[in-house]
């Protein structure tokens, strides 16, 4: 039988290896979120920055795009995805949720926001082109493919296939994507006159942002292209 001293000795020792044990800490599952990736209010999911819109509330509660990513203000990011937009606009519930408060949401916001991705595009065609980097016309296009072997061609939906397989891009040493984002009227007013069908835009370190915001209006319109922005660096 164990004297109380024994036993005293045996909890002091229980005591002191008690105290030495590691505390278990515990570990937080990693957030999915990479550099340069926002949550959208409206998925919940990370997606790149360059894949996404940037919308503000103002003063008046109302829901405010930033597609240049300058206003001020508490930032709210979405996919930029008519299909996912266009709905949430019409019930502004995730935009609500986001900001635990009010936000009242244009009832042409997805109309709105395909004019400002559009003339976004327009304005940065329109730098480009004053850098030289753009080629408008059949035959100076066919030229500038086989020249610079890597770009974008832009066309209007209506463009006849039949021209454009006659540019040679499907040819090995050829990386050119093609994007359909303005229609005959739009292309006509970038360039300020009419008949405006192939347009051939260089890649260069200066068209990489005008890459980026194509493949941005290309994606809200539901078009499938592949990234455009691998395709500028």
């Amino acid at each position: 039988m164990k004297t109380r001293k024994q036993k005293l000795a045996i909890q002091t020792a229980k005591d002191r290896a008690v105290k030495r044990k590691p505390k278990k800490t515990t570990i937080l599952p990693r957030s999915p979120k990479k550099d340069g990736e926002k949550r959208c209010v409206v998925t919940g999911e990370f997606y790149p920055k360059a894949k996404m819109i940037r919308f503000v509330v103002g003063d008046k509660y109302e829901l405010i795009p930033d597609v240049l990513e300058k206003m001020e203000g508490h930032g709210l990011w979405a996919l930029a995805n008519g299909e996912l937009l266009k709905p949430a606009f019409a019930d502004a519930r995730p935009f609500r949720r986001a900001i635990h408060g009010q936000v009242k949401v244009s009832g042409d916001m997805g109309e709105l926001l395909e004019s400002l991705l559009i003339k976004r595009c327009q304005s940065l065609i329109g730098l480009a082109r004053k850098g030289g980097f753009v080629t408008t016309g059949f035959t100076k296009v066919k030229e500038a493919v086989a020249n610079f072997h890597k770009g974008l061609l832009i066309v209007p939906p209506d463009a006849s296939d039949g021209q454009i397989k006659k540019l040679g891009l499907e040819k090995e040493d050829i990386d050119v994507k093609i994007v359909r984002p303005f229609s005959k009227e739009q292309l006509d007013e970038i360039f300020g006159f009419q008949e405006v069908v192939f347009v051939f835009v260089q890649q260069t370190a200066e068209t990489v942002k005008l890459f980026g915001e194509l493949a941005r209006l290309e994606l809200y319109c539901g078009n499938n292209v592949g990234d455009l922005t691998n395709n500028a660096g």
